[in-house]
């Protein structure tokens, strides 16, 4: 029987090759088994897959929410994961069956998305036309268009280059979750901005449209910074919103003029409507509006 980190090696090429899965799960990925591993070497627990038990994980996921009072969600993720690992398992024939088919994750609450109402979406998109004798302040505004219309996630934003935009057609090719493709309309605004942006960068010596100070792709530690930074001089919550949250107002915002569900999914590269309709929910306002015409 295979040491448990050979296996755990095996299962991260199975992800990346295989289910071309991101590096961001490969990475939880990777981090949630490793947790594994030195829970079962404290507890003296052979580093083997036929030596993991139903009761084994579940002292695990005590140990860990004692330890860190985990979330829900967190605690479902890392369920997901260990299902994923060990049904890995069972097909490499390590084992012939997978301790995690009695586990059930736990009921995680449904949140309201939070997004910005348009007058903060105004003063965010409109903070770096006071700065424009800084340096990056096009590539910094450029970052912030794009986030509020075309919805994408930062780890797609960061990916980005010159080739994806069709200046033409007005499309920007996206690689999301699993490297699936998808095609978005651009606004005249933001194309008008990233053809402004692309005359700085000229001649191209990196194709990444979103680059750090010293010409490289930008990491998301960056990003996260650079975002901060622009929120904060837009005298708004610099802990509330992220970029995550102009993905929430991009999807609030085309559901309230009317967009339908299916379009939207489309757009923000849901695999599935479920996790589009919770953006149905978000305008309470609207539904109060609607009641008030009854």
């Amino acid at each position: 029987m295979k040491d448990l980190r050979r296996v755990m090696g095996e299962f991260m090429s199975y992800l990346r090759f295989e289910r071309n899965s991101s590096i961001e799960t490969i990475t939880a990925y990777r981090r949630d088994i490793s947790q594994l591993i030195e829970f079962l070497q404290n507890d003296e627990i052979p580093l083997r897959a036929d030596a993991v038990s139903q009761n084994v994980i579940r002292g695990f996921l005590n140990y860990l929410d004692n330890k860190y009072n985990l979330e829900p969600a967190t605690v479902a993720r890392k369920i997901n994961c260990f299902r994923s690992f060990f049904n890995f398992c069972v097909d490499q024939d390590y084992i012939m069956m997978s301790p995690m088919r009695k586990i059930t994750p736990p009921k995680i609450p449904k949140r309201m998305p939070i997004y910005l109402k348009k007058g903060e979406l105004n003063k965010l998109l409109s903070a770096p036309d006071q700065f424009k004798n800084e340096e990056h302040w096009l590539r910094d505004k450029t970052m912030l268009y794009l986030f509020a219309f075309t919805g994408i996630r930062r780890s797609e934003l960061i990916g980005l280059q010159w080739s994806d935009i069709d200046f033409k057609n007005k499309t920007l090719k996206v690689f999301g979750k699993g490297q699936k493709e998808r095609f978005l309309p651009l606004k005249e605004d933001l194309i008008e901005i990233l053809w402004d942006y692309l005359q700085t960068r000229l001649p191209l010596e990196n194709q990444y449209i979103i680059i750090n100070g010293t010409g490289n792709q930008m990491d998301k530690s960056t990003l996260r910074l650079i975002f901060k930074k622009w929120v904060e001089r837009a005298s708004l919550n610099a802990e509330l919103i992220t970029p995550h949250k102009l993905r929430h107002t991009f999807a609030t915002r085309l559901l309230e003029e009317g967009v339908d569900i299916v379009t939207i999914q489309e757009l923000m590269g849901h695999d599935d409507t479920e996790s589009t309709l919770i953006y149905a929910h978000t305008n309470q306002d609207r539904k109060k509006e609607a009641v008030d015409k009854l």
